[in-house]
């Protein structure tokens, strides 16, 4: 059988400050799982560029590199798994943006 001449073109490029922002989110106690489940909407992780819960009032947690499963997050990344977490979704939710800003 003759080998095929086609050769599959793949594209590449640099996404400016995405490895910093990965370090911050390592330096800050995350891990490879937390950035494994970053399920995030803009490549370069700038979540300033974020509307908070897009908008929404009292849903899941959905800013930042939390814009994915909370339940997701909480049982893969060991610095969601506080005590203060346990109060219900509405303080949940406060809770974990002021310590995600904080990251």
């Amino acid at each position: 059988m003759p080998r095929s001449t086609h050769v599959l073109i793949r594209g590449s490029y640099t996404v400016s400050s995405l490895g910093a922002r990965k370090q911050g989110i390592l330096q800050s106690g995350g891990n490879t799982i937390d950035l494994a489940i970053s399920m995030l909407e803009i490549e370069n992780m700038n979540t300033h560029s974020y509307l908070s819960v897009d908008g929404k009032t009292y849903d899941s947690p959905d800013f930042g590199v939390l814009k994915q499963d909370w339940v997701v997050s909480r049982v893969c990344a060991p610095s969601l798994r506080l005590p203060e977490l346990d109060r219900g979704p509405v303080e949940q939710w406060s809770f974990a943006q002021v310590r995600y800003h904080t990251m």
